[in-house]
């Protein structure tokens, strides 16, 4: 009799064992389907802790922050973040690992500084995939930062005369815009390259071009550094001066290079000055010569300067003198 009470004890603790065990199990499956559910409902990281979301916007998913209502336009403003500044080294391993979510990137940022570094590192990574969609995109956008890698890329693969045709094809609206500079940049390394190997053809070049805007002194003065291999301050004014054009850029340029020759040795630049047959074209470097060699000999600089042609030039060039001895 005894047996019975303890049989009925025992299945009473066996139901309550499984009971248990089942409420433990629904327990467990809703977590689970709670955790995949949000899982399912999460935006898709990418680099530099960019959120994807369905609309093609870029957010920070805040902590303890509600999802973004996709349906209210009103509550979608309130929810929208700000996009994450990459550094450039970090853009530059997005845009070549995920070329598609770099422009996308970018063209979310409006900060226009970014923007134009960000251009420049996805057409720098353009350049192994799409040569020729890497110059569209440069020259949509006015990529100043890779225009050395582009115009490096064109020389390599194609040439010197695809180099010439390259920069011929970039056009800009005025004369104070982003695409007049990324022409001016894009010359100037593109004929420095074709100045190393083919002098004369660059000369036939500047001497085209001599008066366009994208012909600029620095452009000049670079690729009058480029023609000379020995690196001859010198020897790039000569070339300078023989060149058969006129203008402000041309003036401006010799003005630069004979500068150099001043800074690297002022007795073999006055030598050579004085050795030659004074014009008008040489009147920006006997200015700079005279107020260099001042600090040496100052009656002799004024004698230099009253060798200038242009009155204003030499009015200019004297007062400066003058100015020494007070």
């Amino acid at each position: 009799m005894k047996e019975k009470p303890l049989l009925a004890l025992n299945l009473l603790w066996a139901a309550l064992a499984i009971g248990a065990f089942f409420a433990g199990s629904m327990v467990t499956k809703h977590r689970m389907s709670r955790s995949a559910e949000s899982d399912t409902r999460a935006k898709d990281t990418r680099p530099g802790g960019l959120m994807a979301s369905g609309q093609g916007e870029s957010t920070i998913q805040k902590p303890g922050e509600r999802a973004r209502p996709a349906d209210d336009s009103a509550l979608g403003k309130k929810f929208t973040q700000r996009v994450v500044i990459l550094s450039s080294r970090d853009f530059g391993t997005l845009a070549k690992t995920d070329l598609d979510e770099a422009k996308r990137v970018w063209s979310l940022v409006e900060d226009q500084e970014t923007r134009r570094k960000y251009a420049s590192l996805i057409a720098s990574a353009l350049i192994n995939r799409d040569l020729d969609a890497a110059l569209a995109f440069a020259a949509e956008e006015s990529c100043l930062l890779a225009c050395g890698e582009l115009a490096y890329a064109v020389y390599k693969r194609r040439g010197t005369e695809a180099l010439l045709a390259w920069i011929d094809t970039i056009e800009y609206r005025d004369e104070d815009s982003a695409q007049l500079r990324y022409k001016q940049l894009a010359s100037r390394k593109a004929v420095e390259f074709l100045a190393s190997e083919n002098p004369e053809r660059a000369r036939e070049w500047v001497i085209a071009n001599a008066g366009q805007p994208h012909l600029d002194g620095y452009t000049l003065q670079s690729i009058a550094g480029a023609v000379d291999k020995y690196k001859n301050p010198i020897n790039q004014f000569n070339w300078l001066v023989e060149l058969p054009i006129t203008g402000k850029v041309h003036t401006e340029a010799m003005a630069a290079v004979f500068s150099e020759c001043l800074r690297s040795d002022l007795d073999a630049a006055g030598q050579w000055l004085a050795a030659q047959e004074l014009q008008p074209i040489h009147d920006w470097a006997i200015a700079k010569f005279a107020y260099a060699a001042a600090t040496i000999d100052l009656e002799g600089a004024q004698v230099w300067a009253e060798q200038i042609s242009d009155e204003s030039l030499r009015m200019k060039t004297l007062k400066r003198l003058a100015s020494k001895i007070e």
